[in-house]
């Protein structure tokens, strides 16, 4: 047993936060705002990890936005679709608690933090027509942010032209721009999205959306609290004392400092993605294949498993280490993180096939169930094929409704064809199965 009482420590504080996604960051303001000494360390040199890169939308049954617009909803029902379709996965007790406490969590954050939330009533749960399913109003997505508020703004983690023509909204009005063509909806909410572009644009506004937006109004609240966040600061190891873990070990511009938790480190340090000997461990050599590896990843390039292996050192318990987040994904020429395609699937003239020209799913599933059916299909990969009609009314991608860059077609990113014999010819599907 190591004996720290005459440790000298090089930083002091209550809470230690180890990662700077949400949760991460979530914890820091509630730490601080409940009258803790916080601080929060991050691996790599920019913080907001996969939260940053994602859409940012949680999913919160009967919270307060639904109330207050008069969405009908209840504990019972919500109970009732997690259990019939997380069946025994996940105990009963913690499924009671995300119910429970989740629109405390929203009323606490909103009313604590620059964290403000806007109901996506048209959004509905990935099953709706499952017992206890609602038609939309428990996802809610994190307003656009100006990232001019924050005093570190160009550390905060990227993604890059990933959204269609660049347009800055939240996940409820991209959602209707994907379908702007084909929907007078969806063409208004472009109309009243132009002059915020245009003045981000021209006055260098850093508006932000999604998971960026979130990040940002999360670090904005820590940085009006005070609270230090130390970038490219690695966790080597945790620090135990008695069976009770009293701080960490960490590593900073190549030495080593040693951290004093006088309550106690949370561990939200991402998933093991970018991790290849993980992925083999837990998933199998698939894992490592050119059209399953960490190449199609959104997740942050820092989540290599060290909160996993951290928290394996000192006895914790691992579950669902056999489930990914499954998002069907394609990347772009030049672009830093695979393209999600969630919004343009389930359209008319639009099927996904194998290298066998199979059509092997149903390609409306929500991305999790569809993303796993593309890694498990034994004809790699998937090939999302659409005709002009497709195109000219829907975004695909980045691309917005008519317009397909040509450096796509000269890269071989799409491919274009009259026939489909062609078309096979061009992508290596096997003809016979595309007819």
């Amino acid at each position: 047993m190591t004996d720290f009482v005459n440790t000298a420590w090089d930083y002091e504080a209550d809470l230690l936060v180890v990662g700077s996604g949400a949760a991460g960051l979530t914890a820091a303001i509630v730490g601080k705002t409940e009258g803790l000494d916080v601080l929060v360390i991050e691996k790599t040199e920019f913080y907001g990890g996969t939260t940053a890169l994602s859409g940012g939308v949680a999913w919160v049954p009967n919270n307060p936005l639904m109330k207050a617009a008069g969405i009908p909803d209840s504990r019972d029902d919500a109970l009732t679709y997690l259990k019939h379709n997380v069946g025994n996965r996940v105990a009963p007790g913690k499924l009671e608690e995300l119910v429970d406490h989740g629109p405390d969590m929203v009323d606490y954050m909103q009313a604590n933090s620059a964290v403000q939330f806007q109901m996506m009533e048209d959004f509905p749960d990935y099953r709706p027509e499952t017992p206890g399913g609602c038609k939309g109003g428990r996802s809610i997505d994190p307003k656009v942010f100006s990232g001019r508020k924050l005093n570190d703004f160009a550390k905060l983690r990227k993604r890059g032209m990933e959204i269609p023509g660049g347009i800055v909204g939240s996940v409820k009005e991209l959602r209707r721009l994907a379908f702007f063509r084909s929907n007078p909806k969806g063409l208004l909410d472009v109309w009243k999205m132009f002059p915020r572009n245009l003045w981000n644009k021209i006055a260098s506004r850093q508006h932000m959306s999604s998971g960026a937006a979130l990040i940002a109004r999360l670090r904005y609240t820590l940085q009006e609290k005070n609270v230090p966040l130390w970038l490219e600061t690695s966790l080597e190891e945790l620090l135990v004392q008695d069976g009770k873990v009293i701080g960490a070990r960490v590593s900073q511009a190549g030495k080593d400092l040693m951290i004093r938790a006088r309550r106690g480190v949370i561990i939200a340090a991402g998933g093991f993605e970018h991790n290849s000997s993980m992925r083999k461990e837990y998933f199998g050599p698939k894992a490592a294949d050119t059209w399953t590896s960490a190449a199609f990843t959104s997740g942050s390039p820092g989540n290599m498993g060290d909160g996993i292996k951290a928290g394996l050192s000192v006895g914790a318990a691992l579950d669902l280490m056999d489930d990914m987040w499954w998002m069907p994904s394609s990347v772009e020429p030049g672009a830093q993180v695979p393209t999600i395609h969630v919004f343009e699937r389930g359209l008319p003239h639009f099927l996904i096939v194998n290298a066998r020209g199979q059509r092997f799913a149903n390609e409306a599933k929500p991305y999790n169930e569809l993303g796993r059916e593309i890694y498990e299909n034994d004809a790699p990969p998937a090939f999302m094929l659409f005709d002009h009609e497709y195109r000219s009314k829907y975004t695909m991608g980045t691309m917005l409704p008519g317009m397909t860059p040509e450096r796509f077609i000269k890269s071989g990113y799409i491919k274009r064809a009259d026939t489909l014999e062609d078309l096979a010819a061009q992508t290596g599907i096997d003809p016979t199965g595309l007819k």
